[in-house]
């Protein structure tokens, strides 16, 4: 999808599954030193689809 607003995601302490998903669609994510992100639902065989199409382009394909 395509907002004319920006969209801004304010994380503080743990960002997971869906969580984690919708902040990585915003065009800006604001994170505490403290936050961490993680998509916990691979470890029980789930695919995220988001996640996996969003997170190479943002935090490099070896890192995610």
């Amino acid at each position: 999808f395509e907002l004319p607003q920006i969209s801004i995601a304010v994380v503080r302490g743990a960002c997971l599954g869906g969580g984690c998903e919708l902040a990585s669609s915003c065009d800006l994510i604001l994170a505490s030193e403290d936050s961490s992100f993680a998509t916990p639902e691979i470890n029980v065989g789930c695919y995220p689809p988001v996640a996996l199409a969003r997170f190479p382009s943002q935090i490099g394909y070896h890192r995610a």
